[in-house]
């Protein structure tokens, strides 16, 4: 039996705080072999991708991992830090749809 739910693009846009044409963006780039920043792989359940939280939070952890550049002097910024991610998963923002 399944007890994670599984979150749809706009899920995942209100997690990752982007919008849902930057979710599609990035899985169509992906798709194409473009460069691309998500690479979180969907669950595609008919035409509608679906992730997995598991995914979502190994994801967001090897972003912590990457240094926060910022575009005009390419310098990590300390200041960069983010929520914690258990905070990120299970805020209501992040909560699916009924």
């Amino acid at each position: 039996m399944l007890t994670d739910p599984l979150y749809s693009d706009s899920d995942l846009a209100s997690i990752l705080r982007m919008s849902r044409s930057w979710i599609r963006k990035q899985r169509m780039l992906r798709r194409a072999g473009q460069p691309h920043v998500l690479t979180i792989d969907p669950i595609m359940i008919g035409s509608c991708p679906r992730y997995w939280p598991v995914d979502i939070k190994a994801w967001l952890e090897a972003q912590r991992a990457l240094p926060a550049v910022t575009p005009t002097r390419g310098r990590p910024d300390p200041a960069a830090g983010a929520k914690t991610l258990a905070a990120v998963i299970t805020s209501p923002a992040a909560s699916p749809r009924h």
